[in-house]
């Protein structure tokens, strides 16, 4: 998302998807984070590897949502949200009845590795866009 789609108030329907991320483990160890992209003949490609603190969180948050109890009972399928603009990473844990969203550390919401109502989450979203937003 962008922070266009946050200051809009636009909701979770402006959120596009843009690939996958994988965990890349060398020996056991975490050592990186790779994207894919979907290229212009329908195949993905590498479009990215990370380091840095997002990956470990990234691994870190999905085990911990893996042991909640709702998330085998709501059927939720997992994503990533990423608004750079924000500096904000969540795992977006959507399903048809709800979403919930567990922002990764550091984030500025201060909400890290907890479920977040959907509704909760695009209003601190929507603050940290308007305390970011250049003056007029």
């Amino acid at each position: 998302m962008g922070l266009d789609d946050i200051t809009s108030d636009a909701g979770l329907d402006t959120a596009r998807p843009v690939g996958w991320r994988y965990l890349v483990e060398d020996g056991g160890q975490l050592i990186a984070s790779a994207e894919t992209t979907q290229a212009p003949d329908g195949t993905h490609e590498v479009s990215q590897f990370t380091e840095g603190p997002f990956v470990a969180e990234t691994d870190k948050a999905v085990k911990a949502v893996r042991k909640l109890p709702q998330l085998a009972a709501a059927g939720f399928e997992l994503r990533l949200l990423r608004i750079p603009a924000l500096y904000v990473m969540a795992l977006w844990l959507h399903s048809a009845a709800t979403d919930l969203f567990v922002p990764l550390a550091p984030s500025p919401t201060r909400k890290e590795g907890k479920p977040v109502p959907a509704a909760e989450f695009l209003i601190d979203l929507s603050e940290l866009a308007r305390q970011s937003a250049p003056p007029v």
